[in-house]
């Protein structure tokens, strides 16, 4: 399978129906799993065979389980992606890591707090791609402060998380982001911008929200 077959088979699972906390790249697939005792996982296997009954996913091939060292990782924030030649997994909690999508106990870079160890909220949202000029960037979502209810969109490099942050323009009030997808969804703009589901139950259209980011903040909003 050639990378643009795997980018192909990546773009199409952000649109099924599949549970959240899974990510396809190329042959593999991903993981993540919160744990009563403190620090989450990542875990990838390289194939799945189907068994009787409940298979456990440890007796697949190819299975790897590390210890992420973040006990507040957001189950459903994972994204993958092939860039330059390297596989990569994200996944974001009250950090944001990136790891081989080849070898999940090989970290690419270190890990990247957002909020600099203040007391807000986790990332609600992740995806890997470019952002305007950016290229190989991690795109993330999280709140301002706990319970703000609000949107505030970084970028990060995908390949030395922590490094060229930017921030795009300030927050948005009024919800909160459930999935991020970049593409080049808007002419007149350069580059993609940021797609996220926006959530807030309170206004017209609650749940149906989609919220337009470019590198300089909020640049639209539709509702369904």
């Amino acid at each position: 399978m050639n990378s643009k077959q795997r980018l192909t088979k990546l773009r199409r699972l952000r649109f099924e129906p599949l549970e959240q906390r899974q990510m396809l790249a190329g042959d593999s697939l991903y993981f993540t799993k919160d744990t009563s005792g403190g620090n989450d996982r990542l875990i990838m296997v390289t194939g799945l065979t189907r068994g009787a009954g409940t298979v456990n996913l440890s007796t697949q091939p190819g299975y790897l389980n590390i210890d992420t060292n973040d006990p507040g990782l957001n189950q459903g924030v994972i994204d993958a992606a092939e860039l330059g030649g390297t596989r990569v997994v994200a996944i974001g909690g009250d950090e944001v890591q990136s790891y081989s999508a080849s070898d999940i106990t090989t970290q690419i870079g270190t890990s990247w707090d957002p909020d600099g160890a203040a007391a807000t909220p986790g990332v609600d949202a992740l995806a890997i791609g470019n952002f305007g000029t950016g290229v190989d960037r991690i795109v993330i979502s999280r709140e301002t402060s706990p319970g703000a209810n609000d949107v505030l969109i970084l970028a990060t490099d995908a390949l030395d998380p922590g490094a060229n942050v930017t921030v795009a323009g300030g927050p948005t009030g009024g919800g909160t982001a459930h999935g991020l997808v970049l593409d080049d969804f808007q002419t007149g703009t350069t580059g993609n911008e940021a797609l996220i589901g926006f959530s807030n139950h309170a206004v017209s259209g609650g749940n149906g929200h989609q919220l337009f980011y470019n590198t300089s903040g909020n640049s639209g909003q539709f509702s369904l």
